[in-house]
């Protein structure tokens, strides 16, 4: 009988004991933003205390704690994932001030939790835009600036500031009507840095002439073209090109007045 004394009277204390921790931990968890701050389920985004609410903004000020976006506070725990592009493994430390973020938060206690913040992609430094020529000035003393119409039909002016400006092929005049890429930067106002003049290839076909390989060139009828590791050989089946065959080569010519053959094609 003793011993069954004893086992009742262990149940009760360990019953006792039970009762008033759980609520203890009950409670200490709710003042744990990491604990309470989970997501209920069941309910969707913006309905009631604990769903998820977005923010979006610009971060201005960075804490341990807490990151305001837009001047409204957010905080930031061990719960927290980060997204920043281009970075693996993503920390607090990765997102600085000025950066435009996304946020999605939970609110306990009046105070929003970040589940998630993730970095959004900025703008490329720059850009590159391509289309004819429409109008065209520059002057390196004091700038210029040009505009390009797209195959869409817009036209894009940019300003050209002096001596920041290049442009390929050198020794290439710009003339309304050329087909051209435009390097700039990607804010307003655009500024041109480069330009980039995209000649169509000449042609010219008719019988080898002359193949010197120690100066690397090709004549063709009466024309002397130079070739580099760049240039296309199409031989279709022919072990190499020689005199006396008929091809077509497309050509540019350089700035110092040579032709350069970019593509050669053995005729059968």
């Amino acid at each position: 009988m003793n011993l069954v004394k004893l086992i009742v009277l262990l149940a009760l204390t360990a019953a006792l004991v039970t009762g008033a921790v759980a609520p203890s931990l009950a409670a200490n968890d709710m003042d744990n933003p990491r604990l309470a701050g989970e997501p209920q389920q069941g309910k969707k985004d913006g309905q009631g205390k604990g769903t998820v609410q977005v923010v979006k903004g610009a971060v201005t000020e960075k804490t341990g704690t807490v990151v305001k976006i837009d001047g409204r506070e957010v905080g930031v725990n061990d719960w927290t994932k980060y997204k920043v592009p281009g970075v693996k493994n993503a920390t607090l430390a990765d997102v600085k001030v000025g950066m435009a973020v996304v946020a999605r938060t939970v609110e306990e206690g009046g105070k929003l939790y970040a589940r998630q913040l993730g970095v959004a992609p900025g703008k490329p430094p720059v850009t590159r835009q391509q289309g004819k020529i429409t109008a065209y000035s520059y002057n390196p003393p004091n700038g210029g600036a040009i505009t390009i119409q797209d195959k869409w039909g817009k036209l894009t002016t940019f300003q050209i500031v002096a001596d920041k400006f290049t442009i390929k092929p050198a020794g290439a005049i710009p003339k309304v009507g050329d087909l051209a890429t435009v390097v700039s930067n990607n804010e307003v106002p655009l500024v041109a840095t480069g330009l980039v003049i995209r000649y169509p290839p000449l042609k010219v076909s008719g019988a080898v002439t002359a193949i010197d390989e120690s100066a690397k060139t090709i004549t063709v009828g009466a024309t002397v073209l130079k070739y580099d590791n760049k240039t296309v050989f199409v031989l279709r089946g022919v072990p190499g090109l020689k005199v006396t065959q008929q091809a077509t080569v497309l050509y540019r010519q350089q700035a110092d007045g040579s032709l350069l053959a970019k593509r050669v094609q053995v005729q059968q």
